[in-house]
């Protein structure tokens, strides 16, 4: 087992562990989780790929950073025939995935990153259409951790969609599973859905099986500029191009304007009606399409944005909230319409002051709360970190989420 103590360390929502733990495997990480649970042990911070680790609050207390990259590429259930060959050959060993092409599902450990699991799938022609920030580094765990999807949510929905068993690592060092290894399970608490999203607080993710889909086919991103934000807003929500079905529709902000991108796998079958619509005005982006989707759905990531702030609401609701956030006057912006999602980025030094941000992100939270909504600052710049709420007022239920814990 590695105990890195030296270096600079990683900071979590601006605080730095005091080390990082790097288990070698699920008994070494077992080990770690109980010793932590002991009278005096410190908290542990589970990560994956890292790529969300400025989300939500600091740790109040001493730290450490539990690095799940090595621990968790095998499934609970143990090393598959080609892991121990691959071992035993001293090769690197890849991730473990049990895919059932017949039967439309995965059983992954935790520990795959999104790109790998891309990789594998795609032999099968089958692929899994989440697709969170920075997904190529975000690790399926730490995906279903945080919960969070990009643009191909308005079509497929959200990472738990997709869960139909999941094992995690319990405080007490016990491994729990819930669902199983098929679609259909409806026995019992859904368990799943309540460790999607929990950033780590209830557990370990270990292992996950998965519904998969087919690959839809040769997908053509059609870019439509746009002069002006309701422009842009009025397009991606139009009720004919919901009616096309699209894999996204994402309006980004450019320096130059805005751009719409209309990801569609089923082109060249539309009627003319339908070609017309998505191509009046636009351009098909060819070989360009896909770099210019990642670049939309990791808005707010690059590294230097500062300051990000995402919402989530009713898209009827959305189109005035995201007007409130456009007259900050942000780097970047995103926004999905049919699945009333936006996020808005600064770049460092361009953000504004908290005197003007935090009245403005109350007045948000307000707007949408009634419906469901919620507004979350994904990333906050050291200086305003005081200032700003990321996650804002508990909902009711947060009593019994606390409980959960217990």
């Amino acid at each position: 087992m590695s105990e890195i103590m030296a270096g600079p360390l990683p900071l979590i929502a601006g605080r730095a562990p005091d080390t990082v733990y790097v288990p070698e495997s699920l008994t070494e990480l077992r080990d770690i989780v109980i010793d932590s649970s002991s009278v005096g042990g410190t908290t542990l911070v589970p990560t994956g790929g890292r790529t969300q680790l400025e989300l939500g609050y600091a740790p109040t207390a001493q730290f450490s950073l539990l690095d799940l990259s090595q621990a968790l590429r095998t499934t609970a259930g143990g090393k598959g025939a080609g892991q121990a060959a691959a071992q035993a050959s001293g090769q690197a060993a890849g991730p473990m995935v049990e895919h059932q092409r017949d039967d439309l599902t995965a059983v992954v450990a935790a520990g795959t990153t999104l790109e790998e699991l891309a990789a594998i799938l795609a032999e099968g022609h089958q692929w899994l259409p989440i697709d969170p920030p920075l997904a190529e580094s975000c690790t399926l765990g730490g995906a279903l951790a945080v919960g969070v999807a990009g643009p191909l949510r308005a079509r497929y929905g959200l990472p738990k969609d997709f869960v139909v068993g999941m094992t995690v690592l319990r405080a007490d060092g016990t491994f729990v599973r819930a669902g199983g290894r098929v679609v259909k399970n409806v026995t019992g608490y859904d368990m799943m859905r309540l460790w999607c999203g929990s950033l780590g607080t209830l557990g370990v993710i270990t292992e996950v099986a998965l519904k998969v889909l087919p690959i839809p086919g040769e997908r053509h991103t059609i870019v439509t500029p746009h002069a002006t934000y309701e422009e842009a807003f009025g397009f991606a929500s139009s009720p004919l191009l919901a009616g096309l079905r699209p894999e996204f529709c994402v309006s980004v902000r450019q320096t130059k304007g805005w751009e719409t991108l209309t990801g569609v796998s089923n082109f060249d079958s539309l009627d003319g009606v339908g070609q017309r619509a998505l191509l009046d005005g636009g351009r098909d982006a060819g070989t360009d399409g896909e770099g210019l989707y990642r670049a939309a759905r990791d808005v707010g990531f690059a590294s230097t944005d500062t300051l990000t702030v995402r919402v989530a609401t009713l898209p009827s609701a959305l189109g005035s909230a995201l007007e409130v956030l456009i007259k900050l006057g942000p780097s970047g912006c995103a926004t999905v319409p049919m699945a009333g999602f936006a996020r808005a980025t600064w770049e460092s030094g361009a953000q504004p002051a908290a005197e003007l941000l935090a009245p403005v992100i109350d007045q948000l939270r307000g707007a949408v709360r009634p419906c469901g909504g919620s507004v979350i600052l994904e990333r906050i710049p050291p200086e305003l970190r005081a200032r700003l709420d990321p996650w804002g007022t508990p909902p009711s239920a947060f009593p019994l989420m606390q409980r959960t814990k217990l």
